[in-house]
């Protein structure tokens, strides 16, 4: 298993398996990281790197105190599979944060 590498400076947290990378890129505003994409090219599909990515940025997060807000399609998916990270989100700022609790639709 490669490990999932934190680099700050290009706003993404990224691995690289078979010589390709994959990752989950953000951004900070306001003290919250918002989280853009969740990128797993083909090449890598099906092989659960996506969710390990996300379970890795939002226990980084939670630990770190940080809260964010999510942008991003796939990560707002895990998190209606995995609720026990839903309190990294920013309710304030975050309207996916009310579709995981069934308000509206977007």
């Amino acid at each position: 298993m490669h490990p999932i590498i934190h680099h700050p400076e290009k706003s993404k947290f990224a691995l690289v398996e078979d010589g390709i990378e994959a990752q989950i890129t953000y951004t900070i505003r306001d003290s919250r990281v918002i989280l853009l994409h969740t990128i797993v090219p083909d090449q890598l599909a099906g092989r659960g790197i996506a969710s390990r990515l996300a379970h890795h940025v939002l226990s980084f997060l939670k630990k770190e105190q940080i809260r964010a807000v999510v942008r991003c399609p796939f990560i707002l998916h895990y998190l209606r599979k995995h609720p026990e990270h839903q309190s990294v989100i920013d309710a304030a700022y975050s309207r996916q944060y009310k579709q995981l609790h069934g308000g509206e639709s977007s």
